[in-house]
Formats: structure tokens, sequence, C-alpha cells
């Protein structure tokens, strides 16, 4: 086997080719424990809420392992760089770390300026680059098929066409207590979901890439195209979702090699996803709120409805320091907002609105690394969210805003979490 350096430390010649590998992987293993206060008390699944929740005040622990194999193949052409990647995972976790499991979490190609296949959306800049980083910020894995052309000096502009259905954040209903055509009829209820998939989901990115840090500044579009009942004639509603973001990203040599801090900011409407939004509070269901992109307003007696966008906007921050060369922090931090419309966050006797959320999340970790490719990780994060929302209890009349017996407005957490990681 003969070593190849040209395109960094690891590769080598694949016998009887001239195509470079590179083979790299990971065992991990994590520990985690939670405590949750101001818990939601079972509510029946009304108001958005999961059912079964039940005390103000939860412990929760998790164990996992997940092992992880990447390859990296590259080959020199006419055209520049031929290359192929994937990494695949495989995990086995339970508690609030979840379940067990295998994910073909990438596999593309680049070539030309073009990659196709399963790779990370090129809406992501930041994208949880920290260890145990919980705060709330895009980073999904999609397939897509993207052109990126480069101006030089580090200048780059990608287009990209990528899945619109793993960014379907779901269509809520909602009882609507007003007038429908001017009759003064009220209490119409729409149901309504997502229906085919017409168009792809349209990102775009300019990106710099300097020895300073970089930057980047994205924008998505993405079809709502929903549709209320079954058969022939059923009633449909198509709207149209946005998303934009910024970030900056920047090198901090004069504190110490390695050191960076980061902002990024980002606006959806429609389009819950592009905020790394699936729910509002816990990503565990200790505090969940369950958004959706859009909700269904009834608009006449025989099944119209149109869709009332939900809207939101996100802030996230960090910054690592290395205190030493094998020992390292990073402080984070996140706050999120989803809203909804007057129609959506009304009500009636027997359905609850939809109503406003916000979200903090901060935490810190270090890690220290005893020896080459061994990374022991601790990290403790806070959670908090915060709700406007109406809800009604089992016997109220009609429109006394109530919450129901038991359930708490407002909750937070605290978690802890050790990472050991062995990287080859």
């Amino acid at each position: 086997v003969r070593i190849c350096d040209t395109y960094g430390a690891g590769y080598f010649y694949i016998p009887g080719t001239d195509t470079c590998l590179k083979i790299s992987g990971y065992a991990r293993a994590d520990y985690a424990v939670r405590n949750v206060t101001n818990r939601f008390s079972s509510v029946g699944g009304q108001f958005g809420f999961p059912t079964g929740f039940s005390g103000a005040s939860r412990h929760t622990t998790g164990f996992g392992g997940l092992g992880g194999l990447e390859l990296d193949a590259r080959s020199q052409t006419a055209w520049g760089t031929l290359r192929g990647f994937i990494r695949y995972e495989i995990f086995n976790n339970s508690g609030l770390l979840g379940s067990a499991g295998a994910s073909l979490d990438k596999a593309f190609v680049q070539f030309a300026g073009v990659t196709a296949g399963r790779a990370q959306s090129f809406f992501t800049f930041y994208g949880d680059a920290y260890p145990l980083d919980i705060s709330r910020g895009e980073d999904s894995t999609t397939t897509l098929l993207a052109y990126t052309a480069s101006f030089g000096g580090g200048f780059s502009a990608t287009v990209s066409i990528e899945d619109p259905t793993v960014r379907r954040g779901g269509i809520g209903s909602n009882q609507f207590d007003g007038p429908i055509l001017g009759l003064g009829l009220d209490d119409e209820f729409r149901s309504a979901s997502y229906g085919g998939s017409k168009l792809p989901d349209l990102v775009a990115q300019l990106r710099v890439d300097q020895s300073w840090g970089k930057a980047q500044l994205s924008g998505a579009v993405h079809q709502i195209n929903t549709i209320s009942g079954a058969g022939i004639g059923a009633p449909k509603a198509t709207s149209t979702g946005w998303a934009v973001q910024a970030g900056i990203a920047i090198n901090l040599p004069s504190l110490a090699a390695g050191d960076e801090v980061y902002l990024q900011g980002g606006y959806a409407n429609g389009a819950k996803s592009y905020l790394g939004l699936g729910t509002l509070g816990d990503r565990t269901n200790a505090l969940q709120r369950n958004e959706v992109d859009a909700v269904a307003i009834a608009t006449d007696l025989v099944g119209g409805y149109h869709l009332e966008k939900g809207h939101g906007y996100n802030i996230q921050g960090g910054i690592k320091h290395f205190w030493a060369p094998n020992v390292k922090q990073y402080i984070y931090a996140s706050y999120t907002t989803w809203n909804y419309g007057s129609q959506s966050r009304s009500q009636s006797f027997d359905e609850g609105g939809f109503g406003n959320g916000k979200e903090l999340m901060l935490g810190t970790g270090i890690v220290w690394s005893p020896v080459k490719n061994l990374d022991l990780t601790f990290d403790v994060s806070y959670q908090h969210l915060s709700q406007q929302i109406r809800n009604v209890a089992a016997a109220a009349p009609d429109g006394i805003a109530l919450l129901p017996i038991g359930a708490k407005k407002d909750g937070s957490s605290v978690t802890g979490r050790l990472r050991i990681q062995r990287s080859f």
C-alpha cells in the first residue's frame, strides 16, 4: 500500500488504482441525567402537548453507545477532484438519549462543483460544531443536488435543490371563532395535512472562507402543499414558506491557538425546520410544544380553508477557548421564538388554540484529551420554555381562558452529560 499525501494525512492509494482512500471513524459512549421542573401534567394531547405527563418535577437518565465509520475516496481528473464520501452510524441508546438504530448519515459525490446525494444542507452554517451543544440552530442532513461556483479569494456561491419532505413541520388544525362568508357563523373546524410534493426546496448560499474566519448568508424557499380529507375533490390549499440566515465565525489566535467565536441569526416564515425547530422545549418530551409550519383556518361551510403560517426567529452564539493544548472549553446559547396569527391563536370550547412560545438554551462544556484521539467531554446545559397560550379547562364555559388542572404554563430543565470518544 502506497501513501497518498495529496489530500492530507491518512490517505493511501487503493492497490491497482489512482484513487486515494481514507478510512476513519469513532467509538462513543454517552451518559446523561436531567431534572425537569414545572412539567406538564396529562392534558389528553390537546393544545399541541403530548399525552401522559404527570407531576411537576422529574429526573431522567440516559445511556448511549455509537459507532461511526467514514470512507473518503478522492482522485484527480481533468475536471478537478472527484470525491465520494460515506458516513454510517450504528447506535444503541436508551432513556432521554433515544433508541437503537442505524443511519446512513452521509453518502455523496462531488465533482466539478457539483454535490449530489445525502449531505449537509447548504443552508447550514454553524451546525452544532461543539461536541454536546444542544443550542437551537439549523443542522440538517438531506438529499440534494447542488452546484457551487468558486470566485477566488475564498468567495463562493451555491444553488441547491433539496428534499422537501424532511423539511415538513406539520399542519395544525384549529377552530375558527369568527364569521364565515359574512353569515355570522363560527366554530367551523378544518383538519389538514401535507399532501404530495410538487417542488423541491430551493436553497441558495453566499460564503467566504479566509484566514480570519468565515461568514455565510443563506436562504430557502419551501412549498406548503396541503389537503383536507381524502378522495377526488378534497379541498386543498397551498402557500410558500421561506427562511433566511446569516452567520459569522471569527478566529481568535491572539487568545490561544484554535480559539474562535461565532454568531448566527435566522428568520423563518412557514418553514420551522430552518430554525432547527421540531418542538419548542426539551427535545426528549420532558417539556415539549409540538409546533407546526401553518394552521388550517376554515373559510366556508363546505370544507374550504386557508393557511395561516407560523413564524419566528433564532439567535445562536458560542465561544471556544483552549486553556491548554489538550484542554478546551466551549460556551453556547440560543434564543428561539415561534408565533402564530390571530386566527390560529383563537379557540372555542372544545378545541385549543395555538399559542406563541419562546425558548432559551445555554450551556458550557469542557473537553479533556489525555492522549491523542481520546476526548472526555462533560457538559451542563439549561433550557427554559415560556408560553403565551390560551387553554380551557374541561368544565369551563366557552371563551374562558384557563389552564387544565395540574398543567404548568412554563417549564425548565437542567442536563448534565458525559461523553467518552475514541477517534481513529
